[in-house]
């Protein structure tokens, strides 16, 4: 398993592709980390979940893999619809938290458990969608420049303290 971790890093450094990580007090701004004044751990978190849905929808919007018959194309169809749902869900866990954040404002306490209870969500998350995400890489070989991609994206949430 350390194997196809190293190797995996090696094509994603090839491709010049590096994973993404979150860091507390950083927010994600133009694709670049920047720690932004006043911010929290949680309000980067959802920063950060709010950039891998919109990212995950863009990658919903690529056309179909050409190469392969009917059932190649089936995948990238169920694939796109994958993407889009888990999208709109990780949009939708954003906004939970950011207005839980809100209501919880000046009371420590209600925010480290309201950071805590949505960094186990979206942890959680995370490592369930990278599972469904690798069995469509297993699945359809053409898929896999893309579930590489999104394993990128998903990698750093399901590693989130």
């Amino acid at each position: 398993m350390r194997h196809c971790a190293l190797i995996f890093f090696a094509l994603l450094a090839a491709m010049g592709l590096q994973p993404v990580v979150a860091t507390e007090g950083a927010s994600l701004k133009g694709g670049a980390m920047q720690a932004l004044p006043g911010e929290t751990g949680g309000e980067m978190h959802v920063a950060h979940l709010q950039k891998v849905a919109v990212q995950l929808e863009k990658l919903s919007q690529k056309a179909l893999p050409t190469e392969g018959g009917k059932e190649t194309k089936e995948w990238g169809r169920h694939y796109n619809r994958w993407l889009r749902i888990n999208s709109a869900r990780m949009k939708e866990l954003a906004m939970r938290w950011n207005s839980r954040l809100k209501r919880a404002a000046g009371h420590s306490r209600q925010v480290a458990a309201t950071n805590t209870s949505f960094k186990l969500q979206s942890r959680q998350m995370a490592i369930q969608m990278l599972n469904e995400n690798h069995q469509f890489g297993e699945n359809c070989a053409p898929l896999l420049p893309r579930t590489e991609k999104v394993s990128l994206l998903l990698t750093p949430l399901q590693d989130t303290p």
